[in-house]
Parts: C-alpha cells; structure tokens; sequence
C-alpha cells in the first residue's frame, strides 16, 4: 500500500511538473464549479499535509501558470479573489504554515483585543431584539438612545447536589436594562470563565434514578422575536418585540449619529488593536516568518520572469496572498482560533477593525471629510502611519537574507509533525478518485484541446489506474 502511495505521489508530481497550465486549466472545465474547485483544493491540502514541500511545489507551479494567463492582460487583479483552486489552495496553504506564528505571536495579541471589545460592550445596553449596542465600533449597530440604567453585582449560587446543597456564590455583572435571557447568558459566561468549563446539571443532580420514566412533552412554543420589528405594528404584543428602543424610533435617530460613543469606544481599544497590528506585521528579531519571506520571494522571481517592474503590482500581489487572503480571516472569525462565541455586536465591531487593516495596506489614498462613514473616520489619524509601517515591512523582507530550499523544507517538515495523525489523509485521496472518476472525460479533452504533452495525458490514465488499483485495498 505504501509503496503503491509514493508511486502514485511521483506520477501526480510529474503531471504538475509536466503540464502546470493544462492542469489549471482542468480545474475550471465545464461542470466544475468554484465550490466544486475550493473542496478539491482543501482535499489536496488535507492528503499532502504530512507532504507540505510537494504541495508547495504543486501550489507554486500553478500559481505560476494562472499568472502567465491572467496576470499578462491585469496583473494588479491577480490573486484579489478565490475563483480558482490554486487560490483557495494559496489560502490553505498560508493557513497551514502561519499556524505557529499565529499561535505563538499574533494569537495572543488577537485574543486580548477580542476579550477587551467583549468587555466594553458589555459596560453598556444591548438590545435583545435588533442586537445594537451603546457601545460599538460601528455606526450601524449603534443604539443611539439607550434608556437610564446601572451597573449591578450580583450574587449566583449554583445547585451543587441533589440535596439542595449549594456552590460559593460567584459574583456576575449585570444593567438594571438587561432582559432575563442576557442575565443568564451573563450567569453561565461568567461561570464558565471562572471554571473553565460550562455549567451543567447532572441526572443525579436532580434526583433521575436508574429505570425512571422520562416523559417528553411538547408545548407550543411562542412567536420568535422579529428584529427590527416595531411595536407600533401590533399593539397586542401578538408577534413583535423591542427590548430597549422602537426601531422606528431608532430609524430617525440615525440622522444624528453620535459619533462620541464610537470615538469613545474606539478610545478604550485603541492600544489593543495597535499591539495585534504591529504584531502581526512586526519583525522584533529581524525577521519575518520563514512562509512569509519565502512566498514573497515567490512572487519577486515570477514579477521579473513576466518583466513586471512596476512596484505596486508586486505590493498588491503580496497584499493580496497574505493581509486579504489570510489575516482578514482571522481577524473577522476568532472563532476560528479560539473556544468563543462571536456575537453580532462583536462582529460588527470586528468588521471595522479589519477594514482599517486592509486600509493600511492600501496605496491609495482616500479622502475623506465629515459627511464620510464613521467607520473610516474612526483611524482615519492612524492609517497613514500604519501604511508607512507596511511598506518598511515590506521592505524589509525584501531585503532579508533568503530562504533556501533546504531551510524552508526543514521548517515544512516540523509543522506536519505539530500535527501529525490530526488528519484522514487516507479520506482525502479517496475523494481525490472520486473527484478524478468524475470528471475524467473533462480533464482528458481539455487536456488535448489545450495542447497538453502526451506524456501529460498518459500520466493521467495511469493515476486513474493506480486509483482503480487501489480499490481493493483498505483505506484507512
């Protein structure tokens, strides 16, 4: 089995080697549709993660190949979205080898500006029904009228058995303006921060024998609560809600933005959001990431292959594989990195935040004046400093040392043992097949139609054979 594995890993590299444009161009023949192309690419990251310098080579020789096609015409358009496989597989791939940056330098800076904008929020109302917020980075999700309100400390015991014994009583922030379900949402994340884990009865905590009949009853359960809904539209309290304010009233308010609480709020966070920007594109020690430079490198050798010398393609190129394709991510879904919940107030401030980070590596400069979004105004002092702070990154990749080959080999292979066994590789291969089974007659026209090698065109029969082959062996 094994020996018939690296077999069938030569033929794929010498299909890749062989034939890079014709591959890319198979990935889009009729029929395979971009969802269809990014589910490829996360299989060939998958079943080549304990393999990452082939897939690096595999990546690269495609990239290399959509360049030549579509970069020659618009090179500054190359890489800005996600229609191919090879560019979901660039995503993959950054995800892949910036885990331990992230891990062990920016994740730490990310989890206290998240934990810090959580906090904030939470010194302020929340609307229950339209999820606006005193306080919030963004304009839309502002609750421009809040009613009075005070800050509360509570008390909670929790049942710790089922003879009415009780745990030490764990004090919970609360507004006198809170609903009772975001009272106890406040109860249960206060518990869990405190122990680590969420709170939950047991059976025996109350009183279910060995052999009880359990009843399940079903009860009609009342009308959801329509946001944004007004309680003008039913004076019966029938079907719609507001917790805090009408949000027809809320809708006329808006002509008026307060802008004072965003600066406020933006004020509390600001060092918060500096330190995770300047740790993600600072080199303390020197040196950028051992993916970073060797990638941006990548890029350096394929811009003077095409003859490219305007600099603001290459900047736009390495904006887009790495801020665009990669930290925006993160930055938008921490939960992605952390056991959290992302709430919509946390998600609209988040939003503004990554914005003011693409505008740092923008080369445009935009102008703005007091009838501007608020949402840019916010670090509209900042971005100018952050852009001087992004180019000298830039460039100081640029001129550190380069990575060889072997070095960045051995840091490739020390990230697949960091998680080794964690993925089905065999899985993976198996839907390869499928995907190849598929899709067979497609790849094998297009393959002629484009002038492929015939040496291309045997490699793929035999993959396919090796895989027909491979069918009465176990997979796992």
């Amino acid at each position: 089995m094994n020996r018939r594995m690296e077999e069938l890993e030569m033929d794929i590299r010498n299909d890749i080697r062989q034939g890079g444009n014709a591959e890319e161009t198979t990935f889009r023949t009729g029929g395979v549709t971009r969802g269809t192309g990014c589910a490829l690419a996360s299989l060939l990251t998958v079943a080549l993660h304990n393999h990452l310098w082939y897939l690096t080579e595999v990546m690269e020789a495609l990239l290399r190949a959509l360049a030549l096609q579509r970069g020659a015409a618009q090179p500054k358009l190359l890489l800005r979205r996600t229609e191919s496989t090879v560019e979901k597989l660039l995503t993959n791939w950054m995800s892949v080898c910036l885990y331990g940056f992230l891990r062990e330098r920016a994740g730490q800076q990310l989890f206290l500006m998240v934990s810090a904008l959580t906090q904030q929020t939470a010194q302020g109302p929340v609307d229950r029904v339209t999820e606006k917020a005193q306080y919030t980075l963004s304009e839309d999700w502002l609750l421009w009228q809040a009613q009075d309100f005070k800050a509360l400390k509570l008390k909670v015991l929790f049942a710790a058995g089922g003879a009415g014994e009780v745990s030490e009583p764990l004090e919970v922030g609360a507004l006198s303006c809170d609903s009772v379900e975001q009272l106890k949402e406040k109860i249960l994340s206060a518990f869990r921060d405190k122990f680590g884990f969420p709170y939950s009865r047991r059976l025996g905590d109350v009183g279910v024998p060995d052999g009880a009949t359990v009843k399940v009853l079903s009860r009609r359960s009342p009308p959801l609560l329509s946001q944004q809904s007004s309680l003008k539209d039913d004076e019966n309290f029938s079907g719609k809600y507001f917790h805090l304010i009408d949000p027809d009233v809320d809708q006329n308010q808006r002509k008026n933005p307060e802008r004072k609480k965003l600066k406020m709020k933006e004020v509390a966070v600001h060092s918060y959001v500096e330190n995770l920007f300047r740790s993600i594109w600072g080199t303390p020690l020197g040196r950028a990431p051992q993916t970073v430079k060797y990638f941006f490198d990548f890029l350096d050798r394929l811009a003077d292959d095409m003859k490219i010398t305007d600099p603001d393609v290459l900047h736009i190129w390495k904006t887009n594989s790495l801020p665009l394709r990669f930290w925006i991510n993160i930055l938008k879904n921490p939960q992605f990195v952390f056991d959290m919940e992302k709430t919509p107030q946390l998600d609209s401030c988040l939003t503004v935040i990554a914005q003011a980070f693409m505008d740092s590596f923008s080369l445009s400069e935009t102008q703005l004046g007091k009838h501007s979004p608020t949402n840019k105004l916010l670090y509209a002092k900042d971005i100018p400093q952050f852009r001087q702070e992004v180019k000298a990154y830039y460039k100081q990749i640029r001129d550190q040392p380069p990575i060889t080959e072997a070095e960045f080999k051995e840091f490739l292979q020390d990230e697949s043992k960091k998680h080794e066994n964690e993925f089905n590789e065999a899985a993976a291969l198996r839907e390869i097949y499928r995907f190849i089974q598929r899709y067979f007659t497609e790849i094998k026209d297009k393959l002629e139609q484009s002038g492929a090698p015939v040496e291309l065109t045997e490699q793929l029969h035999h993959v396919k054979q090796l895989f027909d082959g491979l069918k009465s062996c176990s997979w796992d």
